[in-house]
């Protein structure tokens, strides 16, 4: 029953879709949103090459080759962050899978991904990225992490 009332779901938001194809989409995993917010958020941890909560200090996008990098100033992580900032990268031509960040706003980043070339992690919309004031329960599960010295501004 289950499944025939998630294909209906699925069927109805392709009718409701506009006719432009997107060339981004979130892999949905139904096994993952069947278990619980907290084990979701344990295995999004997992998942993540780096999980931080930081604000956004400068953005800057580059015109010629469409991509964009965020400056963070780390307030506290949970995952593979040892220095006090990071760059976030990604590009503007599928701005629909690229997460938006704006300077003086806090995030907590899930980042799926880091580029050493360009010293840079990367996120998307299809992680648990999102803004501070919606990260509650993410923080709670998390629990403490590293705090970060605020002092400091070493660079990635």
């Amino acid at each position: 029953m289950k499944r025939i009332v998630l294909a209906l779901v699925a069927f109805v938001g392709m009718l409701l879709l506009p006719s432009v194809g997107l060339a981004c989409s979130c892999t949905l995993d139904i096994a993952l949103l069947r278990k619980a917010e907290d084990q979701q958020i344990k295995i999004a941890r997992k998942r993540a090459k780096a999980v931080f909560l930081g604000q956004v200090i400068d953005t800057s996008i580059d015109e010629k080759t469409k991509g964009y990098r965020a400056r963070i100033k780390i307030q506290r992580s949970w995952k593979n962050v040892g220095v006090d900032e990071v760059i976030v990268s990604g590009t503007t031509m599928c701005c629909i899978c690229e997460y938006v960040f704006h300077v003086g706003e806090t995030y907590l980043v899930y980042a799926n991904d880091y580029d050493r070339k360009d010293n840079a992690y990367g996120t998307s919309i299809c992680t648990r990225t999102v803004p501070l004031a919606e990260a509650e329960k993410d923080v709670r599960v998390l629990g403490k992490g590293r705090v970060h010295d605020r002092q400091t501004a070493s660079s990635r």
